[in-house]
């Protein structure tokens, strides 16, 4: 594939997939981001926490906890060697498409904004990284998967025995550079897939 480039889009781009008579809108708001980074990975992991990589972030708490959009609204930060991506999605109500995308905006653009990350959110998501990082252990075919992922990816040597420390030594404004410097909320891709006719 391409190598990312800074900026490659102008600007925000809608694409819709019609369904008619789908009784949920699948949502993804998105855009292309810098290839994966060892030195830099754990801090855009830890930058997009608060917005959508955790049941507690924003996305979550502002679509389906308080909404009712939805089931679950997240976002991830992907990193493969010749770019990567940053993703929030959610299926939600049809008759909720529009209003749920304006909140994803809301959430997006305050994020990078006027609504940066807090000191307490920046401790839950780092603290669920180091409290959750046993759990991939559990079990021979848990073990088995970290290192047959960790050779694929081509990883550092000592990558999985870092994981701790890596995480431990991310500032919140590292985690906030990072996500500053992969998301510009005026060159979003936004894919909907949905009945367009219903959602008007």
């Amino acid at each position: 594939p391409p190598a990312y480039q800074q900026g490659a889009r102008q600007d925000t781009a809608v694409y819709w997939i019609d369904r008619p008579g789908a009784a949920q809108s699948y949502i993804t708001v998105g855009q292309s981001a810098p290839a994966w980074d060892a030195e830099l990975q754990a801090s855009r992991s830890l930058g997009n926490s608060p917005l959508g990589g955790q049941f507690t972030a924003r996305l979550n708490m502002n679509l389906r906890e308080d909404k009712g959009y939805t089931y679950g609204a997240r976002s991830s930060v992907s990193g493969l060697q010749q770019g990567g991506s940053f993703r929030a999605r959610a299926s939600v109500k049809t008759a909720t498409t529009a209003k749920a995308l304006v909140e994803f905006l809301y959430e997006i653009k305050g994020i990078v904004g006027e609504r940066p990350i807090q000191a307490d959110e920046f401790a839950a998501g780092q603290g669920r990284y180091l409290q959750g990082y046993p759990s991939y252990f559990e079990g021979i075919q848990g073990v088995l998967s970290q290192f047959a992922s960790a050779d694929a990816k081509q990883r550092p040597e000592g990558w999985l025995a870092g994981y701790r420390k890596r995480i431990s030594a991310v500032t919140m404004e590292q985690a906030q550079g990072q996500l500053n410097d992969m998301i510009d909320p005026a060159k979003l891709a936004i894919v909907v897939v949905g009945d367009y006719a219903a959602v008007g």
